[in-house]
């Protein structure tokens, strides 16, 4: 019996011995994420033994996130610890809040917490709460997002170069691809995938999240990335005749048929427009002019393009008058095509 009223007594002696510490706050933190409990949870717990309104139960809520940042690599549990307290808060305190977790905790455990990244994302990307976050953690969480949405992109890469027999060419083609949009990792807001049937056997469910069925039209095998990056909309042909990128003006129609359609294929895409560039010759030094012409600028620290010489400006010349012909063919095709299932387009 007096084991049992000893075990009793363990919480409220640990939170007496934190209200006499001199970081009161941060301990009474600590204790409620041990207990996996917020504020509410933790005065539930005490509520029999001590009195709820000692200032400090109040004012603790302050010190969650500056306790949570000081955790090296907190696990599953602890990140929904800190949503549940998140959660709890007024507007003013988690905004507060939120401000200091963004500008303190590291770009790491936004990597291996995309719990964490979601809820920011669905609660402070849009809206008016964006706006009440001062410039550094607006741009470190566009920073969370580009970084958590970049990782599946380069994930499917990685499983399709390892799954698939691909032939050296497109191999090649798909790492070059995969190192040219780290570059702008920061800007990905929204990532879809669609993978043709044989690419979603061999991948399994490796990647289970936004994957979808891209329905067969007759076109070439490719995969499909449609990356949003804020103003615009980057759809990303791995493979096949054309294997272009096409840029979409971000607006209600786009988003609907590009994010909203459960059933895309490669010509419903390509029947969309869009601005096109080719992935030929020294695609990666002219892509980058591309896209800042369009507003789409790299993550900062990124090495400028190399200026080529006359005789590789010229080689790739030659080779970009045969794809654009193949780029007008395949768009021919693919208009028929969306006509013929009354795909309709403006």
């Amino acid at each position: 019996m007096q084991r049992g009223y000893s075990k009793s007594l363990g919480l409220p002696v640990q939170i007496i011995r934190a209200l006499r510490s001199t970081q009161a706050g941060r301990e009474l933190a600590k204790i409620a994420c041990e207990k996996r409990v917020n504020r509410t949870g933790l005065l539930n717990n005490i509520r029999d033994v001590l009195p709820a309104y000692i200032p400090l139960f109040s004012q603790f809520i302050e010190d969650i996130t500056p306790y949570f940042s000081t955790i090296t690599s907190p696990n599953h549990q602890q990140v929904q610890w800190l949503l549940i307290c998140l959660d709890e808060m007024s507007d003013t305190q988690q905004i507060k809040a939120v401000s200091y977790l963004l500008t303190n905790v590291s770009n790491n455990i936004a990597t291996n917490h995309s719990l964490l990244v979601d809820w920011l994302r669905n609660n402070y990307r849009n809206g008016e709460k964006w706006y009440k976050l001062l410039d550094p953690a607006r741009q470190k969480l566009r920073e969370w997002i580009g970084g958590i949405n970049y990782g599946d992109f380069q994930k499917l890469v990685n499983l399709i170069l390892n799954r698939l027999d691909l032939q050296d060419f497109e191999s090649n083609q798909l790492r070059r691809r995969r190192d040219f949009w780290a570059n702008y990792s920061n800007r990905f807001e929204r990532l879809r995938i669609l993978l043709p049937k044989t690419s979603q056997i061999a991948i399994g469910y490796q990647i289970q999240d936004d994957v979808d069925l891209l329905e067969d039209d007759g076109s070439d095998l490719t995969e499909v990335c449609i990356f949003d990056f804020g103003e615009w909309f980057v759809v990303e042909f791995f493979r096949g005749g054309g294997s272009e990128t096409r840029l979409f003006p971000k607006n209600s129609r786009n988003e609907q048929i590009l994010f909203g359609e459960s059933t895309l294929s490669v010509k419903r895409i390509r029947c969309l427009g869009g601005d096109r560039h080719d992935h030929l010759y020294l695609w990666q030094e002219f892509s980058p002019t591309w896209l800042n012409n369009h507003g789409i600028l790299p993550n900062p620290n990124t090495q400028p393009s190399r200026n080529p010489t006359a005789d590789k400006l010229q080689k790739r010349e030659n080779k970009l008058e045969p794809w654009k012909r193949e780029i007008e063919r395949l768009e021919r095709e693919a208009k028929d095509y969306c006509n013929k299932i009354c795909f309709l387009i403006d």
